[in-house]
């Protein structure tokens, strides 16, 4: 669980309420923190820029998650992931920056060299997310060269059937201090497609915390699932606090009750926060009653075009006005073998109205 704090939108952003859970992640109690500013959680290796704009974004009513480092009672760094949000006040008024603080899910380099059983692939933590190092496992998997591979983009084992959203959503999730976990469809460089356990973990640099890269773990997945994915591909997906699940499901009852996982529907954004429960509920803490979507705009069914007259023919007083024309869908059917001039010649219309 987060925890919680409430900072001022004002630099230099002093603590107005927190929750008991930062003294298990920090070691402050909640009375050392209120009152003093966020500062006193900085170190030498906090980007206290990256946690100002998030608050001022807050101000404007938008959440951002962010990865930084905080430093603890004892002086010891933490990398951890802050979802900020606005927080509203009685009056309904942004009077304030949520921040939900978690441990992050990193790894430093060393560990992210170390050998696996499964196919991992180091990456650039920039787009277009380059390759920098794949192992053996990987070429045994996919079957292409190191020459194919390392500095390029992991596109090359995309295919037909590959979910680019999921794995750029993974991808974005990663950087974010937050590991990533999903099934996505590949293909090797026979063409072959297959279903793979694909994994994604930040990696910070030694020198000051940051995400610099990448490890993408990619596994075989049970029999079961595989066939399933294979052949009647039902995408569903549950986003949680540690992983990012995909799984394609036919039916629940296949699988047993030890399997079973919450489905949700995916959101990018960071999870809709519980009301701090040292602060007063107020009117926009209240559900938001359900809103009927609207029907979708049906085609039209015929369009009108006003006739124009050409140079030299008879004024409107000597034949009349000049009469609208009504074109429908059936009228264009019955016009379908003549060409774009013929037609507008047959109406007495420009071609340009008929467009």
């Amino acid at each position: 669980m987060p925890a919680k704090i409430v900072v001022s939108l004002d630099a230099p952003h002093h603590v107005l309420l927190s929750d008991i859970t930062l003294t298990s992640l920090l070691q402050y109690s909640a009375e050392e923190v209120v009152g003093r500013s966020i500062k006193f959680l900085m170190g030498p290796k906090t980007d206290s820029i990256k946690i100002h704009s998030a608050i001022k974004s807050a101000s404007f009513s938008k959440s951002t998650t962010i990865h930084v480092v905080l430093y603890g009672r004892c002086g010891e760094p933490h990398n951890v992931v802050i979802d900020c949000s606005p927080f509203h006040g009685c009056s309904g008024v942004v009077q304030g920056c949520m921040l939900a603080i978690e441990k992050s899910k990193v790894i430093t380099m060393r560990d992210a060299l170390d050998d696996t059983a499964s196919a991992k692939v180091l990456i650039s933590s920039q787009q277009p997310y380059m390759v920098q190092m794949v192992n053996d496992q990987f070429y045994a998997m996919f079957g292409f060269t190191q020459m194919q591979v390392i500095g390029r983009s992991l596109r090359s084992i995309h295919g037909p059937r590959t979910d680019a959203a999921l794995y750029h959503q993974m991808i974005h999730t990663a950087c974010t201090g937050r590991a990533s976990r999903g099934t996505l469809s590949v293909c090797s460089s026979a063409c072959s497609e297959f279903i793979v356990d694909i994994t994604v973990i930040p990696v910070v640099e030694a020198q000051n915390d940051s995400i610099a890269n990448l490890v993408v773990l990619l596994d075989w997945p049970t029999t079961e699932a595989s066939a399933i994915c294979s052949a009647s591909p039902q995408p569903l997906c549950s986003d949680t606090t540690e992983f990012t699940y995909r799984v394609y499901r036919s039916s629940p009852a296949q699988y047993p009750t030890s399997e079973a996982v919450s489905v949700a529907p995916f959101c990018a954004c960071p999870a809709e926060t519980e009301p701090f429960p040292s602060f007063p509920q107020h009117q926009h803490s209240e559900s938001v009653p359900p809103v009927c979507p609207a029907d979708a705009p049906q085609p039209p069914r015929c369009s009108t075009i006003l006739r124009r007259r050409r140079p030299g023919e008879a004024d409107a007083d000597d034949v009349g006005p000049v009469r609208p024309v009504t074109v429908t869908l059936e009228l264009l059917e019955g016009m379908a073998d003549l060409t774009l001039v013929a037609a507008a010649a047959a109406l007495r219309v420009s071609t340009t109205s008929l467009k």
